[in-house]
């Protein structure tokens, strides 16, 4: 921990570790594009394509996973472990 000029405490986030002494974060990593699907439509779902080929599963499910990934891209933008 280290304290302010006035004396107030506070955590260096980049140097913090845990009570086993393993280092917690590090520096700012840099940023990721984030991702881009063409087609299809996010449900919240990824559908079993089964045994026949569906295009249009197929692009629902990428698009799943784009939106996700995406969502995890801002909350480590949003926290600051990855750059914008």
């Amino acid at each position: 921990m280290t304290t302010f000029s006035d004396g107030k405490a506070f955590f260096d986030f980049a140097t913090l570790t845990d009570t086993n002494g393993v280092q917690i974060l590090g520096t700012q990593q840099s940023a990721i594009t984030s991702l881009v699907a063409a087609s299809g439509t996010a449900d919240g779902t990824v559908a079993d394509v089964t045994g026949s080929f569906d295009q249009g599963i197929l692009n629902d499910n990428f698009k799943e996973l784009v939106t996700n990934v995406d969502l995890i891209l801002v909350a480590l933008r949003t926290h600051g472990l990855i750059a914008t």
